[in-house]
């Protein structure tokens, strides 16, 4: 698969996301927001490994 195709193909998603965490981030003060966004490198960080493994196959 074409490596331009794929990261276009996830435009879509990320944007969703993106979305999804403003509604629930919303409500929240900065220190909540700040909170959630380090959780999300955190997963993001124990993650990368094998997500550079599996784009390496493709």
């Amino acid at each position: 698969m074409n490596m331009e195709h794929l990261l276009k193909s996830l435009a879509r998603p990320n944007i969703g996301r993106t979305a999804s965490f403003v509604i629930d981030a919303w409500d929240s003060d900065a220190q909540e927001v700040e909170e959630k966004i380090e959780r999300l490198c955190k997963v993001f960080e124990d993650s990368k490994t094998t997500l550079m493994e599996k784009r390496d196959h493709l």
